[in-house]
């Protein structure tokens, strides 16, 4: 295992069908090649496609597995935004019902795309934001939070 490796593509025999080496970066400037009976692309969703479409070669022009040219191109992520309220007094709700509203199809006059959802993110108590609460948030209440 090489750790803070940045695999830059695979590359394969003379058929386009076998990698025979994973090519990666790792330090500063520092590059090498690995080479396994097996390979694995576990980049995570968006890293995998990458990975595939920079390893293109002769055989494979579009790259690894996309020869019907559909890496990366059905791709859904979800573009999520949180803003969360801070108070100071206690919540003693147990089970907070869900709301949400979505606009997928109608737009708005001045934006010809769908614009997207609100949801409640549910009631969160420290520990589960406490990893993730900006800097600030202890400030604003440190007794809640933390």
């Amino acid at each position: 295992m090489v750790t803070g490796a940045n695999v830059r593509r695979l590359e394969t025999d003379p058929t386009g069908r076998t990698v025979i080496n994973v090519v990666a970066e790792y330090g500063k400037g520092t590059a090498g090649a690995y080479s396994a009976e097996i390979v694995v692309v576990a980049c995570g969703t968006v890293n995998s496609a990458l990975l595939l479409l920079r390893s293109a070669n002769d055989k494979q022009p579009g790259g690894l597995a996309n020869s019907p040219e559909a890496v990366g191109r059905h791709y859904m992520r979800h573009n999520n935004r949180a803003l969360m309220a801070v108070s100071k007094e206690p919540n003693s709700t147990r089970f907070q019902k869900n709301r949400s509203l979505h606009d997928r199809y109608l737009g708005a006059d001045d934006w010809d795309f769908p614009l997207g959802g609100i949801q409640i993110l549910g009631k969160s108590d420290a520990d589960q934001i406490h990893g993730e609460a900006p800097r600030w948030a202890g400030a604003a209440s440190p007794d809640i939070l933390f």
